[in-house]
């Protein structure tokens, strides 16, 4: 199930802050969902097929469900700061969603705050926490210039902590956590420069 997870952690973390439509959801997606799905049945109090689900429709820009389960993960074991993380990544891209004239400014912001703050709390709770930090990353890198919230050292930290993570023990990331990687050290570079 970790194993899993990380590798969802892979696909959406580029989608952290970029609100867009929907993304299909393959037969197999669908086995591993309905598999899920039963596992809560069985198990309500395993919080990590809530991680799962949340994860997932988060990468599908699904974030209405993906904050469903990721509340749930919460409400579950308030204690597992990742899905604290995840959680906190999906408010920020609900804010970032949030259109219409009374909404634009306070309650986008207001969202995307309470996501921030959220990603802050676990990286807190847990700062030798590489996906936190990846999470951490992306929501600084994305969000940095459109609300004004986390500094660039502090995505320039993290992303040193995860590439010293990395290093030390590469076969924990799936080669496609190395696509994100890859990405977000040219983004690093470019705040960097600037």
């Amino acid at each position: 199930m970790r194993k899993w997870i990380l590798l969802l952690s892979a696909f959406l973390v580029v989608s952290c802050a970029v609100p867009s439509e929907k993304k299909p959801i393959t037969p197999e997606e669908q086995e591993k969902i309905n598999s899920l799905l039963k596992e809560i049945e069985i198990f309500p109090e395993d919080d990590l097929s809530f991680q799962a689900l949340g994860v997932f429709f988060f990468e599908k820009n699904e974030t209405e469900k993906s904050l469903k389960y990721l509340e749930k993960a919460v409400a579950v074991n308030s204690k597992n700061f990742e899905v604290l993380a995840w959680l906190g990544a999906a408010k920020a891209k609900k804010g970032g969603e949030i259109s219409g004239i009374f909404s634009m400014g306070r309650k986008k912001i207001a969202l995307a705050k309470e996501g921030y703050l959220d990603v802050v709390e676990a990286l807190r709770n847990e700062p030798e926490n590489p996906v936190i930090h990846l999470v951490y990353l992306a929501l600084i890198s994305e969000f940095q210039n459109r609300f004004s919230f986390g500094k660039k050292k502090d995505a320039v930290n993290s992303f040193q902590f995860f590439e010293e993570s990395l290093n030390n023990n590469p076969s924990i990331f799936p080669k496609e956590i190395m696509i994100d990687y890859d990405i977000y050290k040219n983004k690093i570079n470019a705040m960097e420069e600037e």
